[in-house]
C-alpha cells in the first residue's frame, strides 16, 4: 500500500472517529461541542501521527535513490537525494553520513569535515564520524586534529583497531618511533586478518630498525 492510500485511508479513519463522536453526543444527550472538541483533538492527533508515518516512508525511499546512485558512483546525485531527506528530517545521521562518504570520494575532504563535525556535535561519542574525521583531517595534512580524532576513538572503543594504524603512521611521521611500536603492537594484537597481519609485522620490524640505528648513532 502506497504513502498516499495511507494517508487517506488515516484521514477516512479520522473521520470516522468524529462523526461516531457526534453520534454519541446525540444519544446521551451531552453539549455537541463537547464531542466535537474531543473529536477534532482525536482527528488532528491521528492527522499528525499519520503524517510522521508519511515522513519516516519519504525519508527512506530518498535513502534508497541515494545508494543506488552511490554505487554508480553518482555522488551529486546521490547527495540531491540526501539533501531531500535532510528537508523532511533534518539532522538525520544516516544521510549526513552518506553525504560525508560522497564528499570523501569527491575528495572535498573540507566539505566532508563540516558534515562530520555536524554529526559529532549532536553526537560526540559516535565512534564512526570521529574515524572518518580523523581521515580527512589527515588527508588536509591537519594531523594533530587527526592524532586527537583517532586517539579519542580508542577511547571510546578500545576495539576500534584502525584507529591504532593511523596513530602508529602518525608517531612515525613525527619521528617518534617508540610510541609508533607501541601502537603497531597493540593493532597486531587485535588484527585477525592474516594479510594485514603480515604488513603491520613488516612496519614494526622497520620501526625497529630505525629504533635501533637512533640508539647506535646517540652511542
Amino acid at each position: 500500500m502506497g504513502i498516499r492510500s495511507l494517508s487517506l485511508l488515516g484521514s477516512l479513519l479520522g473521520l470516522t472517529l468524529f462523526c461516531l463522536f457526534l453520534l454519541i453526543s446525540e444519544i446521551i444527550s451531552l453539549p455537541a461541542f463537547i464531542f466535537v472538541f474531543i473529536g477534532s483533538t482525536v482527528l488532528f492527533g491521528f492527522n499528525i501521527w499519520d503524517r510522521k508515518r508519511e515522513i519516516v516512508k519519504e525519508v527512506h525511499q530518498w535513502i534508497k535513490k541515494s545508494e543506488v546512485e552511490i554505487q554508480k558512483r553518482q555522488w551529486n546525485c546521490a547527495m540531491k537525494y540526501l539533501d531531500e531527506a535532510l528537508i523532511l528530517k533534518p539532522g538525520y545521521t544516516k544521510a549526513l553520513m552518506g553525504k560525508g562518504y560522497c564528499y570523501r570520494e569527491m575528495t572535498q575532504y573540507t566539505k566532508a569535515i563540516s558534515i562530520y563535525l555536524e554529526i559529532l556535535k549532536e553526537k560526540p561519542d559516535y565512534v564512526e564520524a570521529l574515524y572518518l574525521l580523523g581521515i580527512c583531517y589527515f588527508k588536509e595534512r591537519m594531523l594533530k586534529k587527526a592524532f586527537d580524532c583517532f586517539e579519542k576513538v580508542i577511547v571510546i572503543n578500545p576495539d576500534y583497531i584502525e584507529a591504532y594504524l593511523f596513530l602508529g603512521d602518525l608517531r612515525k611521521f613525527e619521528g617518534n618511533n617508540p610510541q609508533a611500536l607501541e601502537y603497531y603492537q597493540q593493532y597486531l594484537a587485535k588484527c585477525k586478518d592474516e594479510k594485514i597481519a603480515q604488513t603491520v609485522m613488516e612496519k614494526i620490524e622497520s620501526t625497529k630498525t630505525l629504533i635501533d640505528e637512533l640508539c647506535v648513532h646517540d652511542r
